[in-house]
């Protein structure tokens, strides 16, 4: 992966819409009901919850993969539980082809993003203060759509990693 370009921003004030747009919802999320059964105390209804997450396996961060809630964190940002920066950063080539490549972007979801969607403000958490580590864990598709849109700047909500960690879970580190 190539090294993470300079991304010139403004810090910006928290707008209204901004909260709401947490409060969207991913088609993936959802609780799916896999069964209903007839117990002697009446019915039992049986689901799965499922939730959109977003893994990071970066060495700098971690010696193994991270997998972030990203449905919890939102919705606690919707609550008001989780504190947040909002800035506005400047888009460029350079920027959308990092994005691209080190989010795993993929063409055919890009291809699905509505102007609507476009609006909605991009999640970046703050690993290191010092060393301007971030990664984009909800929104990188958006971010390459505006670009190609022609549009030259994106929002970004910057979660710091004291007000993330909740919903940072290690995973195992494949063989291989």
């Amino acid at each position: 992966m190539s090294k993470q370009p300079k991304l010139p921003l403004e810090w910006i004030s928290t707008e209204p819409r901004h909260i709401e747009a947490f409060g969207h919802k991913h088609p993936l999320e959802a609780s799916v009901i896999t069964g209903i059964t007839l117990e002697d105390d009446g019915f039992h209804v049986h689901s799965v919850e499922r939730y959109e997450t977003y893994t990071l396996e970066s060495e700098l961060i971690a010696p193994f993969p991270l997998r972030i809630n990203i449905t919890q964190l939102k919705a606690s940002i919707f609550a008001g539980k989780t504190k947040f920066d909002m800035v506005r950063c400047t888009n460029s080539q350079e920027w959308h082809d990092y994005i691209f490549e080190s989010c795993g972007c993929e063409e055919e979801h890009i291809g699905c993003l509505t102007l609507e969607d476009l609006k909605r403000p991009a999640i970046m958490i703050y690993w290191d203060p010092q060393l301007h580590m971030t990664s984009t864990v909800d929104g990188a598709h958006r971010i390459c759509r505006r670009w190609r849109e022609g549009i030259k700047d994106f929002e970004v909500a910057f979660v710091s990693l004291p007000e993330a960690a909740k919903f940072i879970q290690p995973m195992e580190k494949k063989d291989g």
